[in-house]
């Protein structure tokens, strides 16, 4: 009889492996040290190209597979690993309530995955078509608005301002819903010190909390230490919140509050809270907002426009960065989203000084800017004149050029600054430029000149290729007062280091 039970559990397995083996499933099961138990063919080749004696998980796989373990929950994600793409789970193999292993399931998806990123592309390269051309008119148009010599010529501007404002925000809604579709390893990891980073907040913010008549409090905790994350996503989901806060809310406050819950070997759970008193979300919908395109209240409740994939891009952010989300709501009394992270610890930790409140102090008015020369490069002729008209209002200096080897020339034998360069310059790209004069400035031992980027594709598609080179910062066009904001505030902070 116990010959007989052998017999059928054998069989089982040796079936079950077949037909694993048939539809092409990866499998192995791993022991608490990190050894491979079991594994099928597919997955000793999909591991080790063909060497199938690899005895243990490699290092990053394990780490990641040891917090599983240790939390006893599984996971379904989709990987990247030997250029090729997987979907996988990893459960928790559970005895007795200890946890004394995991199972390891991939189905390789690359020819999928490829089918997907030649359409994302397709998309990113329409977006760059699309937001030039835009930028060109919302510009143009905006000068209209002002400068218009009859007052029917600068209502025109405005309405022609107002409508491919419109048309600007549905495209890049749609271009960052496609985006998130797709960053399986677009995630960095950079230093943050919540004071700078809360303050670069308080400057995007705060000329639609002005213009609202609203308060926006910012609270940090004394103890908040330096972090690893990606500050662009951590700083674009953020942004979303609270332009949503400033959205709802008719009268009241928005605040923003990062706490350190707790210090952890060398990691940090951290709590952000963004809060308004604005009109709040009913009951029903709080588990639908963050459903791509659902929108709370309907397109032809004019009141509140937008596209219904803001909070649906938070949330696939948020899970990218391993963080949770919690939405408290009360209708008529106002909303607190509260997310949690864990970060790492940046190596150089030092105390940081918190200011007791972040106010318009980021902001400076162009009169106090002494005269500064800029260099744009840009080889739209219509984009490149908004922003010089743009900066030229504000009081800079400012020298143009279309070309990327005469912005480089230009860069060796003038003065500016701080310099703003297109990505696609003919001749010489602008990254190209950026990496030539780093190479010249560290040569000849010249102080390091600020360089921004500006871009009509998705900032996470150029934005390792810029960190290379030695970019400060990239823009998507159409160049704004905001990040003219941002560049103050960069060179404020230069200063003061």
């Amino acid at each position: 009889m116990i010959q007989s039970s052998k017999l059928i559990d054998l069989a089982k397995s040796t079936i079950i492996s077949s037909v694993l083996d048939i539809i092409n499933v990866n499998y192995s099961v791993i022991d608490p040290d990190g050894h491979y138990i079991a594994q099928n063919k597919s997955m000793k080749n999909a591991i080790s190209k063909g060497l199938i004696n690899a005895e243990r998980i490699d290092k990053p796989s394990w780490e990641h597979c040891k917090k599983i373990m240790k939390d006893k929950q599984k996971e379904i994600k989709e990987e990247k690993f030997k250029d090729k793409y997987y979907l996988s789970l990893k459960q928790p193999l559970i005895d007795n309530g200890k946890c004394i292993g995991i199972l390891i399931i991939s189905f390789d998806i690359t020819k999928q995955k490829q089918a997907e990123i030649a359409k994302q592309e397709f998309i990113m390269n329409m977006s760059h078509d699309l937001r030039t051309p835009l930028a060109g008119i919302i510009g143009i148009s905006s000068m209209q608005a002002r400068d218009g010599t009859v007052a029917q010529d600068r209502q025109y501007g405005q309405w022609i301002q107002g409508a491919s404002e419109q048309l600007l925000e549905l495209i890049n809604s749609v271009i960052e819903a496609t985006a998130a579709e797709h960053q399986i390893e677009s995630i960095k990891n950079e230093s943050i010190h919540f004071q700078q980073f809360a303050g670069e907040l308080q400057a995007l913010m705060q000329a639609a909390v002005v213009a609202k008549g609203l308060e926006f409090q910012i609270i940090l905790d004394k103890r908040l230490p330096i972090v690893l994350s990606d500050q662009i996503k951590l700083k674009r989901l953020l942004l979303n919140l609270l332009s949503n806060a400033v959205k709802f809310t008719k009268e009241g406050k928005i605040s923003l509050e990062i706490d350190l819950l707790s210090i952890e070997e060398d990691r940090a759970k951290i709590e952000i809270r963004v809060t308004d008193t604005g009109i709040g979300i009913e009951k029903d919908k709080i588990n639908k907002i963050f459903e791509r395109f659902y929108r709370a209240h309907p397109s032809y409740e004019a009141e509140y426009t937008g596209y219904g994939v803001g909070l649906y891009l938070v949330k696939k952010t948020i899970e990218l960065l391993d963080g949770e989300i919690k939405v408290f709501s009360e209708e008529r009394k106002g909303s607190c989203f509260t997310l949690e992270f864990i970060f790492p610890l940046a190596e150089a930790n030092i105390e940081q000084t918190v200011c007791p409140t972040l106010q318009s102090s980021y902001l400076k008015s162009h009169s106090e800017i002494d005269k500064q020369s800029v260099l744009v490069a840009e080889d739209n002729t219509l984009v490149l004149h908004v922003i010089k008209n743009l900066l030229v209002n504000l009081g800079y200096g400012v020298t143009t050029i279309t070309d990327g080897n005469a912005a480089l020339h230009a860069l060796r034998t003038q003065y500016f600054h701080w310099a703003l360069l297109d990505i696609g310059l003919p001749n010489l790209v602008g990254t190209e430029v950026a990496k030539r004069y780093r190479q010249w400035e560290k040569e000849h031992n010249k102080p390091r000149l600020p360089l921004f980027a500006l871009t009509a594709h998705a900032i996470d598609e150029v934005k390792e290729k810029c960190e290379e080179v030695g970019i400060e910062y990239i823009f998507n066009k159409p160049f704004t007062n905001k990040d003219v904001q941002i560049i103050k505030l960069f060179m404020e902070n230069k200063k003061s280091s």
